[in-house]
This record gives C-alpha cells, structure tokens and sequence, in this order.
C-alpha cells in the first residue's frame, strides 16, 4: 500500500455545472449490472451510440453490483465479502479484448473496483459509512468539490500506479478491512481514478442515478480523458507516418 496522504488544492470552489459533454456520437458498449437502463439512458444523453460489442464499441463501460472476488487481487475472502464468480469471469474476458483492441474504459462504483483490480489493485473489502448516504468529494487536479452518492462497502486502496482523481472531503468511514491488512481511521478514501496503461477512468460513485452536479461532473471528467486518449492515438499515427517516410 501508499502513503495515506495526497495534496488537496488550498483553494476549493463547487462544480455548479450540470451540462452534460456531447460524446459526438461515440459508441460506446456497456455490460450488464447494476441500473443498467439507467447507464444506458445517461450514455445516450450524452450524444453516445450504443454499440453492440466491445469491437464496435468506442468507449466500454463495467457497471455496479456484487463485490469483485477477492481472489482476483490475492485476498482470501472477508464474511462481509460476497461475489459472482460468473460476472467475474465475464468481466475478465471482456477487459481483456477491451484492451487488445485499444478501447476507453469506465468504471462504475464495483467496476471502479474491478478496474482497479485488473491493474494489480487491491481492495479494502469493508468500510462504513458508505452504504446511502451522500458526501462530498475533492477532484484533487481541478479544486473542485460536488456531492456525490455512495452505495457499496469497499474501496480502493492507492498504489504507485493508479492516479488518484478524488477523494472524500472528509472521513467517512472509520473501517478499513481486508485480508491481513486493517487500516487505520485516517484511510485515504478514494473517489475517482485512472489507469493509463488500460485507458480507464472510473468514479466510485454512481452518476446515472446521481444528482445533475455528479452527472455532469463524472462525464465531463470521462470526456477529457476520452480526448486525451485519443489525441494520443493520433500522435501515435502520425509518428508512424513519418517514420514510414523517410528514407
């Protein structure tokens, strides 16, 4: 595990904004889990094509639901810790020709989780506080604070890899469980995330069914990571197309 601690911005203000970006009819191919219609019907207002598989797909969305397995991150399973091994291994799968083809992932509250895992994360599997009820949260790069929802009970824990987007204003839980690893009361709580090596962003949180301030502010954080991503790429191409014309 890292350090607990991360700079917050001296100076906060609230995202008012609650516009949602146009994807510019991006494809985008969402598995099932939890408020599917509802990722579905935020997608679409957001100007996204629904695609129906991930090689269509621009942009691949793993949703809510039971917990990640915990053996997939070398944990031995808590009592409060339930899993279907099935989703799992769906998820796998699909993660996996995700990344072979080069798609933008997002996760949602469990597929923030699992995306995490899926690049060598481990999860605290049980913390309080987080089950209902609404907090808010810092985006630690912007100094922006907004309210976020919060239904599930394991989190991520940081490592070298993963950069921290969010966090919990303030302590929520005072319970940080996992397999031979108990944390203290000061636990970073962390919100929001992404992965460069897989193209993933991910909200712990749930904003098809969140306030219009969350709706907006999760999906105009995807949309900047979206173009970044791409206008990557498109370096990317235009290196090869140089190389490929010299002599």
């Amino acid at each position: 595990m890292m350090p607990n601690t991360i700079e917050i911005p001296k100076e906060l203000s609230p995202w008012q904004e609650t516009i949602l970006p146009n994807f510019d009819r991006r494809k985008v191919f969402v598995l099932p889990g939890a408020f599917y219609s509802q990722i579905v019907a935020l997608m679409a207002t957001c100007n996204m094509e629904k695609a129906d598989t991930i090689k269509e797909a621009d942009i691949v969305v793993f949703a809510g639901g039971a917990d990640v397995n915990p053996a997939l991150y070398g944990q031995r399973p808590l009592r409060e810790t339930s899993w279907h091994a099935e989703r799992d291994d769906v998820e796998v799968a699909a993660w996996v020709e995700a990344t072979e083809r080069n798609k933008i992932l997002f996760g949602i509250c469990r597929g923030a989780q699992f995306l995490h895992v899926m690049n060598k994360g481990q999860l605290w599997q049980h913390v309080e506080g987080h089950g209902g009820s609404n907090h808010v949260i810092v985006d630690v790069e912007d100094g922006v604070t907004v309210v976020a929802n919060s239904i599930h009970h394991q989190m991520l824990m940081p490592n070298e890899d993963l950069e921290i987007i969010a966090v919990c204003k303030q302590q929520v839980s005072k319970t940080f469980l996992a397999d031979g690893a108990d944390g203290g009361a000061d636990e970073l709580e962390i919100e929001a995330g992404s992965y460069a090596e897989d193209r993933s962003f991910f909200v712990q949180g749930h904003p098809e069914v969140g306030s219009d301030t969350y709706r907006s502010w999760c999906m105009n954080r995807l949309l900047e990571h979206v173009l970044d991503w791409e206008d990557f790429d498109r370096e990317d191409l235009d290196s090869e197309d140089e190389e490929g014309g010299e002599l």
